[in-house]
């Protein structure tokens, strides 16, 4: 049966065309109960965005949670290896406790993930199915990339202990130049390493422009790997006919303990804030003792219909009316005429009073008409 997309919401009209678009290039859909063992998320709480859960005891006593997170459900399940890869996505609501409201929420939410071999190629994958979610929503639309390894190459080379070295992490990924610059002082870091900190908060832009740029913060071989890693993605993404949307923004820095390769964000312009969130966790499936490579990404849904409001002037094209008279045997054939024609057909015994329609079909004056 036809789909009516003009009729769907926004959400559904993306998570509709992304689902094809996934399945095309090969990922299979993950499904997962409403509740996990709350064991799972308070062993890797650092990994969610708060590590406040809702959990509850089963029948049995054992503690659950509505679940806050796919993708540790997904690495739990996953066979997944070296030489053996997992692709797979998902369409599911999660439960979160939200900062602003200090609420739960309930988020829908669409995402990839790509277990095994994860290489430059399955990289890009992961990047131009990104792009492709976020064309879903809208024309204008930003891919932000960085690489943990740059920016963390960076702070290897300083001799800091853990504490500032998260300290400063914060600070570059709030761009908080202010705070960056006391630490580096109260640190003692030398005026290099500080001015090559502020480049990592001021690096935005344009992909092929920040590379260049971002030549000369180079020190050592992890941030010179990492940057030859993001030149050969954008030599790949320059047939590509979103790769203008793509920049490079090394203030995305997510948990070092989990994440390491690229990471990246997605944002449209009439949304205020990310509407899209992954990146490479080998890490994260080191702690579940995988021998594996992971990365991934989550569409956010939740804003959709709010920001991209779908205007519908009727609810059906055509309202056919019928009594105990006709007969149904007729009307039956007449709504499927109807239907297989393209029509939306709503069949009622009187006019509803919150029915927008675009033509009154009266099926008891025609059937009396023809009994006459």
């Amino acid at each position: 049966m036809e789909v009516f997309k003009e009729t769907l919401k926004k959400d559904e009209q993306v998570s509709s065309k992304l689902r094809s678009v996934y399945e095309q290039f090969g990922y299979k859909k993950y499904k997962m109960g409403g509740f996990e063992e709350y064991s799972l998320y308070l062993e890797n709480r650092d990994f969610l965005p708060s590590d406040q859960i809702i959990a509850f005891p089963n029948a049995q006593g054992k503690m659950m949670a509505l679940k806050p997170d796919v993708t540790l459900s997904i690495i739990k399940n996953t066979k997944a290896r070296r030489g053996q890869t997992d692709k797979l996505y998902y369409m599911e609501n999660v439960f979160r406790h939200s900062k602003d409201s200090h609420e739960y929420q309930e988020i829908s939410q669409m995402g990839l993930e790509l277990i095994g071999d994860v290489g430059t190629y399955e990289t890009w994958e992961i990047l131009e199915l990104a792009l492709e979610s976020l064309a879903a929503i809208e024309s204008e639309f930003i891919l932000d990339i960085s690489h943990m390894g740059f920016v963390t190459g960076l702070l290897d080379n300083m001799s800091i202990d853990r504490s500032v070295r998260e300290e400063l992490l914060a600070c570059i990924r709030s761009r908080n130049l202010h705070d960056l610059r006391a630490i580096c002082k109260r640190e003692e870091i030398s005026r290099e390493n500080c001015e090559k900190l502020e480049a990592m908060v001021m690096t935005d832009g344009d992909a092929y422009q920040m590379l260049k740029k971002a030549e000369e913060l180079v020190e050592n071989e992890s941030m010179s790997s990492a940057l030859e890693e993001l030149k050969k993605l954008m030599e790949i993404a320059s047939i590509h006919p979103f790769s203008n949307h793509i920049h490079i923004d090394f203030s995305i820095v997510n948990q070092i303990d989990y994440y390491n390769g690229i990471v990246f964000q997605g944002f449209t312009k009439h949304l205020p804030q990310n509407v899209l969130f992954g990146g490479r966790y080998d890490h994260l499936l080191e702690k579940f003792e995988k021998d594996a490579g992971g990365i991934g990404f989550a569409l956010y849904l939740n804003d959709l219909n709010r920001v991209y409001p779908v205007k519908q002037e009727y609810d059906v094209d055509i309202l056919l009316l019928y009594d105990e008279a006709a007969d149904f045997k007729t009307l039956s054939k007449t709504v499927c005429e109807m239907v297989n024609a393209g029509y939306r057909v709503r069949t009622e015994r009187s006019i509803p009073e919150d029915c927008r329609f675009q033509k009154l079909v009266n099926y008891r004056e025609e059937s009396e008409a023809e009994h006459a």
